[in-house]
């Protein structure tokens, strides 16, 4: 079992060392790479410094919902409170996916207001019909 563990975080450094490379995957022609890229960031928070900015730039940019939604939870999983204004932005979207994302990555943060709540019942009594690429 010690060997499985040891190979996880050998595994787990090799792909930290190349995240500066893979970030180029945000501009992929895939939306589904995309939202895979914005998921991958998420697990490596002793990046954050250079993850956020990138994901708030590609979360801007992007056209994919389900892609967009990956990155805004990427950003709460991060954990950076500097991100929840741009994070609360997309509660009140017209798009469900990115409120669902917005309330679950405020959730991270310990906000459980109203709207917070709210989104979170409303998702849950009628997701979405056919969810795009999100990656969580």
């Amino acid at each position: 079992m010690l060997i499985a563990a040891e190979a996880v975080v050998r595994c787990h450094d090799s792909v930290r060392e190349a995240l500066p490379a893979l970030t180029v995957l945000l501009t992929s022609d895939s939306p589904e790479l995309r939202a895979m890229t914005a998921n991958l960031l998420a697990w490596f928070p002793e990046s954050s410094a250079t993850s956020i900015p990138l994901l708030k730039a590609f979360i801007a940019e992007e056209d994919s919902p389900g892609a967009t939604a990956t990155g805004i939870v990427a950003l709460g999983l991060l954990g950076e409170p500097a991100a929840v204004p741009f994070i609360q932005r997309y509660l009140d979207s017209p798009i469900v996916e990115l409120r669902w994302a917005s309330a679950f990555a405020l959730t991270r943060f310990g906000i459980a207001d109203p709207a917070v709540v709210d989104v979170l019942t409303q998702v849950v009594a009628r997701p979405p019909e056919r969810p795009g690429p999100c990656r969580f």
